[in-house]
């Protein structure tokens, strides 16, 4: 029996097309066609010409900044290059993070122009800055060498030099982006920092998981904090944004309270407006016995069904509540003292409601 091309005999041939003809035939099929996500909101799609990574599943999808040093979404030198999601938005269509100015307006070298979960190491006491004379190195994890300009204390506000970058590599999955630091001085000091970001496979919601490595001859004796730069839905901070913590919380300075917010030792909330002001609470947690290695914060604003909740592991040494326009934040403060060859790992884990 002849072939009629890829092997097929002339009656298998003819029940194909039959087969063929009955589907053109048949009623259309009644399944929803596969939904695509809308365009994010005209004040944060401008972000999207900077490089970024973009982290999608059903129920979130996150924009997280890559550490691309001159081209990079913020190029100071205060907070580390890891970790940093610019953006999120839940499958509500909910949102949360974004810029802190317009496109016209931001500037990539100044060290507030950032979003969301910025990070920083040392924020008043960075590794060898007092023992640095003018010209001399010191150490600020997350962003590299930098040097010493002048005899004046550190201010995470002015720019000094990069000496020694170090290295990044970035791994990426659809659900999930590790982006790895090394740097290895001849000063003793050298190591491995990891910030991992990571969707939630359940619900909106994701993780970052960080770890620090000391691979040098020196002691890495440093503070961590994440500032969350809050925004819910793009509202500028004012009166009706909150924070609510938990456990209770203590002040940790005498620092008289701001006729701008109200604090009653859990909840954090903006009375007036901020106008060109600004508001901070240093804070220690209480922690009961029933519930010791449990720390939250919820972010609420009225007007918006928006809110995040962020749970940090470990809990804590000492907490900053910080509000300016337009965002606020939560800022939880831990201590790292690691010697040559130690790790230390912490997460904090985020839930879009």
């Amino acid at each position: 029996m002849k072939q009629y091309g890829l092997g097929r005999t002339l009656p298998s041939m003819i029940a194909v097309v039959g087969s063929v003809v009955a589907l053109l035939l048949a009623p259309a099929s009644t399944a929803e066609p596969a939904q695509t996500r809308t365009p994010p909101p005209e004040r944060v799609a401008w972000i999207a010409s900077f490089p970024h990574v973009v982290l999608e599943n059903p129920h979130a999808e996150l924009w997280v900044a890559r550490p691309s040093g001159a081209s990079g979404y913020n190029r100071a030198k205060r907070f580390d290059r890891g970790g940093m999601v610019l953006w999120a938005r839940a499958a509500s269509g909910l949102d949360y993070f974004g810029p802190l100015t317009d496109a016209d307006t931001h500037n990539p070298d100044r060290h507030d122009h950032v979003a969301g979960t910025a990070g920083e190491f040392g924020i008043h006491h960075p590794l060898g800055y007092a023992d640095a004379a003018p010209g001399e190195a010191f150490l600020k994890i997350g962003v590299g060498l930098l040097q010493r300009t002048d005899a004046r204390p550190y201010r995470f506000f002015r720019k000094y030099p990069s000496l020694d970058p170090g290295v990044w590599t970035v791994e990426t999955a659809d659900d999930a982006v590790e982006m790895v630091h090394t740097l290895n001085t001849d000063a003793g000091w050298a190591y491995t920092y990891t910030s991992r970001v990571r969707l939630a496979p359940d619900h909106p919601g994701f993780t970052i998981e960080r770890s620090l490595t000391n691979r040098g001859t020196q002691r890495l004796q440093t503070s961590y904090y994440n500032h969350h730069f809050v925004l819910l839905e793009g509202r500028r901070a004012g009166p009706g944004h909150a924070i609510t913590l938990e456990p209770s919380h203590q002040p940790r300075s005498d620092r008289p309270p701001s006729p701008l917010a109200d604090f009653d030792g859990r909840r954090f909330e903006i009375q007036r407006p901020l106008g060109e002001k600004s508001v901070t609470v240093d804070l220690l947690p209480v922690f009961p016995a029933s519930s010791p290695h449990h720390w939250q914060a919820d972010f609420t604003a009225d007007h918006t069904d928006a809110r995040l909740s962020v749970t940090h592991t470990p809990t804590p040494a000492h907490v900053v509540l910080y509000a300016r326009e337009p965002y606020f934040s939560v800022e939880p403060f831990i201590e790292i003292d690691l010697a040559p060859g130690e790790s230390f790992r912490w997460t904090a884990t985020y839930v879009l409601q």
